[in-house]
């Protein structure tokens, strides 16, 4: 009996074979394939090229649908949630990546907590400023029924932001991605829907990403649930931190990085809602790219200020040296191609009414380009906590973009815009990367004097 139960077992055996030779390598490259897709950089461009999809696909559907003219006015209203999105950014998030690896467990939750109710209070300030630019903007009888809309989901569009932000802060890069897949999955359902049904229109297509946004974020407040706790003493003495670190990177957002967001209204006065919808589709199609730009630099700014508090200036340069070699890499070539097809694409895209756009395509490529390699040296200067010292980078930014806009747009429209906002954003960057460089420069003088004068005590 015991002969007869012991050669099953030998055959179980011979036919469960321990991993060939072959097995091996095989499973060592599934294991780094695996990794390589859950680095935080592969997660941040994921996430971030799913949102982007899903606001591509909202502009070629209402682009189709509805017009150049009905683009327009979608692009023009989501400008203010873009700027109302920077501004939160600036006054919240980006003092969160800063100060919360700074703070575990309790601090760390009060923390959150009051940073929730900053971003209540900006949310109010917005839909104050919406209502504002309604009132101003009541004439425009088409804009205005739009506006009326944003005052309402402009709130939500840039609440997806706002806990996206919060989730790279810390280092949650999983997460993120899984937020934006849902938003992207919600705002592209419900505009098919209601494309389908004939509704779509820049109000219903608003209404979409709005209904994204607060599915997020209920989502991301049921993850975090027993992570919050709002102390109303607390409240205040973190905004007064935050504040004095956001106080120059809005500074500095509103300066130098509205450009894009303002040239549209400038278009809008000096041509027509088409021209604003021709430059708004160029925007569309070759800003697709910048889903790898902000990808890598959601991923960088809380691995810049970790590698800058524990390897110093060394760690830090050799973070953004790697982040700058890679979007070049990438994007120089992206350039090449759009120089060949730019103008064949957007009018495949679309359609033939917007013919003719390879050379405003070509230009906006370069700008991607420009704006990722300031927004590497943006994150040094976060990192070092000298968001102030980009200020002038961005002054600079600002009044070369204006000058160019008022020698070119009247007479070259939309190609005018683009060449006066990529002109302004080169200039800054290479004024960026030096102000970054002066900074580093000082701190390690302060540093080599502090050592002195330790040695000489």
């Amino acid at each position: 009996m015991t002969a007869a139960l012991s050669e099953p077992a030998a055959a179980t055996d011979d036919r469960d074979p321990s991993p060939s030779k072959d097995d091996a390598p095989r499973q060592s490259r599934l294991m780094r394939l695996v990794a390589l897709a859950t680095r935080p950089g592969v997660l941040g461009i994921f996430g971030q090229a799913t949102l982007s999809a899903a606001n591509f696909v909202t502009g070629v559907m209402l682009g189709r649908s509805c017009g150049d003219d009905c683009l327009g006015i979608y692009a023009l209203a989501m400008t203010c949630v873009y700027i109302g999105v920077g501004v939160q950014t600036e006054l919240t998030s980006s003092p969160y990546h800063v100060y919360c690896i700074r703070r575990r467990s309790e601090a760390l939750a009060r923390y959150t907590g009051s940073v929730l109710v900053h971003q209540a209070i900006i949310l109010l300030a917005l839909i104050a400023a919406t209502a504002a630019v309604l009132a101003a903007t009541g004439q425009l009888e088409q804009l205005a029924s739009v506006l009326l809309v944003l005052v309402w989901a402009g709130p939500l569009l840039v609440t997806r932001e706002f806990v996206r932000q919060m989730s790279f802060a810390r280092l949650q890069f999983r997460l993120a991605a899984i937020l934006d897949v849902v938003a992207a999955t919600v705002q592209v359902g419900s505009i098919g829907l209601l494309s389908l049904t004939g509704r779509l229109s820049p109000s219903t297509a608003l209404a979409s990403g709005a209904a994204a946004g607060a599915v997020t974020f209920g989502l991301w407040l049921f993850r975090h649930r027993r992570d919050i706790s709002i102390t109303r003493a607390q409240v205040p003495v973190h905004w007064a931190r935050n504040f004095r670190f956001g106080r120059w990177t809005v500074a500095t957002y509103l300066v130098g990085s509205t450009l894009p967001f303002v040239m549209p209204w400038v278009l809008a006065v000096w041509h027509s809602q088409d021209a604003v919808g021709r430059l708004a589709a160029c925007n569309a199609l070759i800003g697709l790219s910048y889903m790898f730009t902000t990808g890598i630099a959601n991923a960088l700014t809380g691995q810049a200020t970790r590698d800058f508090r524990t390897a110093g200036r060394d760690g830090l340069m050799r973070r953004l040296r790697q982040a700058a070699a890679i979007i070049a890499v990438v994007l120089v070539p992206f350039i090449a191609v759009v120089a060949l097809l730019g103008d064949w694409a957007v009018e495949f895209v679309y359609d033939a009414d917007f013919a003719g756009l390879g050379h405003v395509s070509l230009v906006i490529a370069i700008g991607v380009l420009a704006s990722g390699l300031s927004m590497v040296a943006g994150n040094g200067l976060w990192a070092i906590e000298r968001p102030q010292d980009g200020f002038v980078a961005d002054v600079v930014t600002l009044l070369t973009a204006i000058l160019l806009a008022v020698l070119l747009v009247p007479s070259h429209s939309v190609l005018g815009a683009a060449i006066a906002t990529v002109g302004g954003q080169i200039v800054g960057m290479a004024v960026r990367w030096v102000a970054l460089r002066t900074a580093l420069d000082r701190l390690a003088e302060r540093s080599g004097a502090s050592l002195r004068k330790a040695g000489r005590s």
